[in-house]
């Protein structure tokens, strides 16, 4: 399951009725059973939001919103692409927060892959770590090791020059 930069809520729908979406048309689910299974997974996400629409929603609402419609199919694996662009440093702690609760909550059941340039975030938020150079995987590493022992040069390199570094 992807959660992408573009959230893709649908803006005739209520918070509530994005979530339950593929629990209805692609689990076969009726609208109770969707709704009460959306409502196990709220993440902090408060009834009177789940009734809101996605124009009356911040970015970091709306960002939990598309997390919770993705994990309530419980994924095997959970890709989310640059989750935190364009977030103030609030509402990014707030969705930071989120993600912890589905490790939390789903503990060895999903495997979360974050796509970010924060390198503040990659650091707190993973066990292992990527870097991508020219298109290609560069380098991979237990996060510990990646962060302060990086092998090639151009890790070296993107990491002291990060603005988010340590």
């Amino acid at each position: 399951m992807m959660v992408l930069q573009g959230l893709n809520l649908f803006p005739s729908m209520t918070a509530l009725n994005n979530a339950t979406l593929a629990l209805r048309k692609n689990k076969g689910l009726d609208k109770g059973s969707a709704d009460a299974i959306v409502r196990e997974y709220t993440l902090g996400i408060d009834d009177k939001l789940l009734l809101r629409y996605p124009n009356e929603l911040s970015g970091g609402e709306a960002q939990r919103i598309a997390l919770l419609r993705a994990i309530v199919l419980r994924p095997q694996v959970l890709l989310l692409d640059e989750i935190t662009s364009a977030l103030d440093p609030i509402t990014t702690k707030r969705v930071l927060e989120t993600l912890n609760n589905i490790k939390t909550s789903f503990g060895n059941e999903i495997a979360i892959i974050m796509v970010t340039h924060h390198l503040k975030i990659a650091k707190e938020f993973s066990n292992r770590t990527a870097f991508l150079y020219k298109g290609r995987m560069h380098e991979v590493q237990p996060s510990e090791l990646f962060f302060s022992k990086p092998i090639l040069s151009e890790t070296k390199a993107f990491i002291e020059s990060n603005e988010f570094s340590f």
